[in-house]
């Protein structure tokens, strides 16, 4: 009787196994899949101008940063003075 009931837990359980196997499986060939499926190739917006061109606006705008914490830096000292320091 113990034999019996044994035979039929282990037929059972293996069959649950091969099942959850083939489902991970199969998730994990659906996961590889994917990527390709659901995308393209990506697309890279158009640069204008030379390089050059490119560089001095990135000059300018990092001059422009510069200014703007030169300019705020007083300000900031100032508020310091008046509290005290923290």
């Amino acid at each position: 009787m113990t034999m019996v009931k044994w035979q039929c837990f282990t037929s059972v359980t293996a069959t649950q196994i091969m099942a959850d196997w083939s489902s991970l499986l199969r998730g994990i060939l659906d996961g590889l899949a994917w990527p390709a499926s659901s995308t393209g190739a990506p697309t890279y917006p158009k640069l204008r101008g030379t390089d050059i061109s490119r560089m001095r606006q990135d000059v300018i705008r990092v001059g422009n940063d510069f200014n703007s914490v030169i300019h705020q830096e007083p300000v900031k000292r100032e508020a310091i003075r008046v509290r005290g320091h923290p």
